[in-house]
């Protein structure tokens, strides 16, 4: 008798511990966690006052079919980069992590090299493990984010007073135009694009009045400083690049009828440009397109005259530059491709996003 109550002792523990064991499997397709604090296209922006503040990102618990320890890590990455060369922002075990905007700060300008100042397309993921194996990755959420650094000076600039203006030709009023100093030109050269709103004339003028240097037209092209000189003339409202250099008294404008992408990773490769379209509301050109593997640069007016590229090739934000080199597209998809030729946001710089959709 003894014997068999060992024996159903023995067979109970046996199937209880089976159970146990059946109890404690981890599912091979666990439910990954999920963003919740951050939405797609939340903005974050950093600046001088919120740098000593944290922020939190939290997300729904991932599910792995047993009650068990999580491990999560919350990764970032540059819009439309695919995660292929991830910043770790931290990691934890809570369903949360929170973190110095100022550590947050860093690692976009230094890991992600992100131009500062301006807000840029930023992919956030969380991925968890259990025992540091059984991977699930959370879907993404796209946040526009703008990292800080310390305002550089302003560069020079000059003034663009003339008929378009309701005053008739007053740079001391907010609707006067202006382009920027170009850095390297040694405060000689200026350059930037301007919409005209009707034919016209404009001079240009080195401080917000006409007391200081102003630069009407000696024909040709060619500048002076004669103050009784004519305006340039503008015979067509549009959008104008203007390049102005003071040191050897030239112009040149150059009426932008459109933008629009060309490369390998385009449909109409290198032949056709993809015509973009211009949001007055931003001042910026955008196209939202499918593109493939390959090749992405800008050109203006459908040919070569006036085009730019990056200034990173494997940067999907950044600097645009006149350079040979093309942004490489690592990844057929929808994008949204954005250039912002103003200056006002970026003084130094144009700039560019390409953000996977």
């Amino acid at each position: 008798m003894k014997k068999s109550i060992l024996l159903f002792t023995v067979v109970l523990l046996i199937s209880f511990a089976c159970d146990e064991e059946k109890n404690h499997t981890i599912s091979d397709n666990p439910t990954p966690a999920s963003v919740l604090s951050h939405a797609d296209g939340s903005l974050i922006i950093i600046d001088v006052e919120s740098l000593s503040e944290n922020i939190t990102f939290e997300w729904a618990a991932a599910d792995y079919g047993i009650q068990t320890v999580v491990d999560y890590e919350v990764q970032i990455d540059l819009g439309g980069n695919a995660f292929a060369d991830p910043v770790v922002l931290g990691e934890t075990s809570e369903t949360s992590l929170t973190i110095g905007l100022e550590t947050l700060n860093d690692k976009l300008l230094e890991d992600l090299a992100l131009t500062p100042n301006v807000p840029s397309s930023v992919e956030l993921r969380v991925i968890s493990t259990v025992e540091g194996a059984h991977q699930a990755i959370s879907p993404v959420v796209t946040l526009s984010i703008t990292a800080y650094t310390e305002a550089l000076p302003e560069p020079l600039k000059l003034w663009i007073p003339g008929g378009y203006q309701a005053s008739g030709g007053d740079p001391s009023k907010s609707d006067a135009l202006t382009i920027y100093a170009v850095p390297g030109t040694e405060d000689k050269g200026f350059e930037g694009y301007v919409t005209i709103p009707a034919p016209t004339w404009i001079k240009f003028t080195s401080a917000p009045d006409w007391s200081h240097l102003n630069y009407g037209s000696a024909g040709s092209e060619s500048l002076t400083t004669d103050g009784s000189a004519p305006g340039i003339d503008v015979p067509a409202a549009g959008y104008y690049k203007i390049v102005v250099n003071t040191g050897n008294m030239t112009y040149l404008m150059v009426k932008i009828d459109s933008w629009g992408l060309i490369g390998t990773a385009t449909p109409g490769s290198w032949n056709e440009s993809t015509a973009m379209e211009y949001d007055a509301a931003t001042q910026t050109w955008k196209k939202t397109m499918a593109l493939a593997n390959g090749a992405l640069k800008f050109r203006a007016n459908n040919n070569w005259d006036v085009n730019y590229g990056p200034a990173d090739s494997n940067a999907y934000n950044g600097t645009l530059i006149q350079t040979e080199a093309a942004i490489s597209v690592a990844g057929a998809g929808t994008y949204t491709v954005t250039i912002d030729l103003t200056r006002s946001r970026s003084p130094y710089a144009y700039t560019y996003t390409v953000v996977r959709n």
